[in-house]
């Protein structure tokens, strides 16, 4: 029962921190494939439920701005960046930067620009599975320097 909730924990930590979560599950004393299961885990989960939680509360806004009159809009240098970034890297450039941002962030980013997309989630998952994997292994790397 102790142990379910450390994993529990430790799949919590991978969701918010991903990107130091494998470096401390080796220096706790996790083996490859442990840490690498439970880094994945707990990344396809924050993926799974930020997702989702991202598309209902953008297609709540949408709704509420649909009702109200529309001002014309203002393309701040903010603004212009974003759009810029979506259209020249898309999906791929999220995969690719997913494991240096966070999971949360990575999430809500997929929810507002690629929630058409079918393969949104299979994509994010494929890569945070990468990410885990690449992570696990320089961790190990590091292993002597951790502890």
């Amino acid at each position: 029962m102790i142990e379910i909730l450390k994993v529990m924990g430790w799949m919590l930590f991978s969701i918010g921190k991903f990107l130091f979560a494998p470096s401390a599950l080796v220096a706790s004393g996790y083996g490859f494939w442990e840490t690498l299961a439970i880094a994945t885990a707990g990344g396809v989960v924050g993926i799974w439920v930020f997702y989702f939680l991202g598309s209902s509360i953008f297609e709540y806004f949408n709704r509420l701005q649909a009702r109200k009159k529309k001002p014309k809009k203002v393309f701040t240098k903010k603004n212009k960046l974003i759009v810029r970034l979506v259209k020249n890297y898309g999906l791929t450039g999220l995969c690719l930067v997913l494991g240096v941002i966070s999971i949360p962030l990575s999430a809500l980013l997929a929810a507002r620009y690629f929630r058409h997309r079918k393969d949104t989630l299979v994509y994010l998952s494929i890569s945070v599975l990468a990410w885990a994997l690449l992570l696990t292994a320089f961790s190990l790397s590091i292993k002597p320097f951790l502890v």
